[in-house]
């Protein structure tokens, strides 16, 4: 019965990846469906990139007929955006972080920046944290599905906050670097033990471990933070498995198992309201 189904579906430029489970355990199908009409060359970070997705994920939803199933939606790092929000004493409750990421993506993104909707991440006392942003429109197609399909939308998750919450209790480190892998695009984000000092997701163009390497070197130059350490390296196998060796970093590597997540664990969920923290 499609009240006892959850859903999880991980939304990328290229594919849908569709995860249909029981909540009585009695079964679990998975499939892949291709997004039609994109080609990954043309990948970029403007709003329509997602159009194709959203169609492809429509025509999916009308196909399965699970009405008041819950759908969990990870979302690929090709539409999300990423700001620091260093600790301050004196910007503690939310209203006023949410102010400061406001602010921060306009500082990075100018006028773009005001037609997406922010989650923040949880922060500890005296420890930076971060907060998402995505397209609103995006997120009112995504809901908008849910209403049509009758669907119980339990959270939109950033795949690499998905990911993250997946391996976190595996980081092992003073400092370390997480390096989240899809096709076509890398999210690295640096944490020591006063939070993250840096989460920033840029495009791939050519080979996985040049990239990489370039992409280190580049980005703890910008953050002042030491280029060696601990790397864990998650993505799909058939792309991590190319980045054995990275100089400088002790690598571990983590399969992709996004579409399996651990419920004791808080996700930065944007699937709800605007500017919220993660539940």
């Amino acid at each position: 019965m499609a009240w006892f189904t959850k859903i999880e579906v991980e939304v990328t430029p290229a594919e849908l990846r569709i995860v249909t489970r029981s909540v009585l355990g009695r079964g679990r199908k998975f499939q892949r469906v291709p997004v039609r009409n994109t080609d990954e060359r043309a990948i970029s970070d403007k709003g329509e990139a997602w159009v194709p997705c959203v169609q492809a994920l429509a025509r999916v939803l009308s196909e399965m007929h699970m009405r008041n199933a819950t759908l969990r939606l990870i979302v690929s790092d090709h539409f999300v955006r990423y700001g620091l929000l260093p600790w301050s004493e004196n910007v503690v409750r939310d209203p006023e972080r949410a102010a400061l990421a406001r602010f921060t993506f306009k500082q990075l993104f100018g006028n773009l920046s005001d037609d997406w909707e922010i989650a923040l991440d949880e922060q500890s006392a005296s420890q930076s944290s971060y907060a998402v942003a995505m397209d609103r429109p995006l997120l009112e197609a995504l809901r908008e599905l849910c209403k049509v399909h009758k669907l119980r939308l339990s959270s939109i998750v950033p795949v690499f906050v998905a990911r993250y919450n997946e391996y976190r209790r595996r980081l092992r480190g003073r400092t370390y670097c997480v390096a989240s892998v899809e096709r076509g695009r890398l999210t690295l984000a640096f944490r020591g033990e006063r939070g993250w000092f840096g989460v920033r997701s840029r495009r791939l163009h050519g080979s996985l471990p040049a990239e990489l390497a370039d992409g280190l070197r580049q980005e703890t130059a910008t953050l002042g933070v030491p280029n060696a350490g601990a790397l864990f390296l998650i993505g799909p196998e058939e792309l991590i498995r190319r980045a054995a060796a990275i100089p400088g970093w002790s690598v571990t590597r983590l399969g992709d198992d996004s579409l399996a997540p651990s419920a004791a664990l808080a996700e930065s969920s944007i699937g709800n309201s605007a500017e919220q923290r993660g539940q």
